[in-house]
């Protein structure tokens, strides 16, 4: 297995803040709340909050994957039941959209306002439900990728670079 550099640092700096330019652009002035999916969103979560020049909120929830359906949103800071703002789902590779629908889906049923996606990595390929993230760094249409938050085989996430795994 190795890894082959295809997004370095400089670059996905300024895709964050091109990110973060279009965010400030649609919420500023309204009551946002970043959800970001853990573990793979976690260091773009950070870097993209930091670059929005207005005031946010964020948590994070965590993916279960069970036999049973998903029956209700576990935020890890808390409760956002009574939220009336925006909400901006945070994540990684936004592959099939199973679990972004299924979140979407969960958060329109709240009191938001709207509901949205920004992605790392958008693999529109993969895709198996109509959807399509708001914010994408980037494009990708195959590949397994890791650093810059994402693990493989839980290693490598510390990168500072995005890197496709060739070989795994």
């Amino acid at each position: 297995m190795t890894l082959d550099k295809i997004h370095d640092e400089v670059e996905i700096a300024a895709r964050v803040h091109e990110a973060a330019r279009k965010i400030t652009q649609r919420f500023s002035g309204e009551e946002l709340l970043l959800v970001g999916i853990l573990k793979g969103a976690a260091v773009f979560m950070a870097d993209l909050m930091r670059a929005l020049p207005f005031p946010c909120h964020y948590d994070f929830i965590q993916e279960k994957r069970v036999n049973e359906p998903i029956s209700r949103i576990s935020f890890i800071g808390g409760s956002w039941d009574d939220f009336a703002g925006n909400i901006l789902l945070i994540k990684d590779v936004t592959h099939s959209g199973v679990v972004e629908n299924y979140l979407l889906t969960q958060f329109r049923s709240m009191k938001i306002k709207q509901a949205g996606i920004c992605s790392i990595i958008d693999k529109p390929g993969d895709r198996k439900v109509d959807l399509v993230p708001d914010y994408a760094l980037f494009v990708e249409n195959e590949g397994i990728f890791a650093g810059y938050g994402m693990e493989y085989l839980q290693k490598h996430g510390n990168l500072p670079y995005i890197a496709k795994v060739i070989g795994g």
